[in-house]
């Protein structure tokens, strides 16, 4: 009887630990997917924005006022900053809405034409030799870590815009 119940025992810790490494597993997996997916909505609004930056008046430089490695602000009045763990995004004036929560790092990079990379800090003119724009985005929630990034060209200093 103790042997059958010694037996018993060893099984129901064995199958209790596969449950929990399953559970564990899953729970990590799902809250990466969530991550990722939301990374990669808040990267297609960002793309948008981005795309639409105009030209300034008269030149072939884009209406960016100043570029620093985690904001941006361009059109005059249109901001992207990461504020703490929220990136927001102010359009035109507006007030500064939440675009992306728990965000743990944003990194922005500015291209020149030929694709070398501009100073990480950029104001007034510096800004009109940048063409293409790197985003990289690191989520953090309940212990998980999803990176995503892409480049965005300027559509509005495309010949014949």
């Amino acid at each position: 009887m103790i042997a059958t119940m010694a037996i018993l025992a060893v099984v129901m810790t064995v199958t209790s630990m596969m449950l929990w490494t399953a559970t564990s597993g899953f729970s990590a997996g799902s809250m990466s997917d969530q991550l990722h997916t939301d990374a990669s909505m808040s990267l297609e609004r960002i793309v948008r924005e981005f795309r639409g930056i105009p030209r300034k008046p008269a030149s072939f430089a884009p209406d960016i006022t100043s570029v620093t490695s985690t904001a941006i602000t361009w059109n005059t009045n249109s901001t992207l900053t990461l504020t703490g763990t929220n990136l927001m995004l102010r359009e035109l004036g507006g007030p500064s809405r939440l675009l992306l929560a728990d965000v743990s790092s944003l990194s922005l990079r500015c291209y020149d034409e030929s694709n070398t990379a501009l100073p990480t800090s950029l104001a007034g003119s510096s800004c009109d030799a940048v063409r293409r724009i790197s985003i990289t985005l690191t989520l953090r929630r309940s212990g998980v870590l999803e990176t995503a990034r892409t480049k965005v060209f300027i559509r509005s200093l495309t010949p014949g815009a």
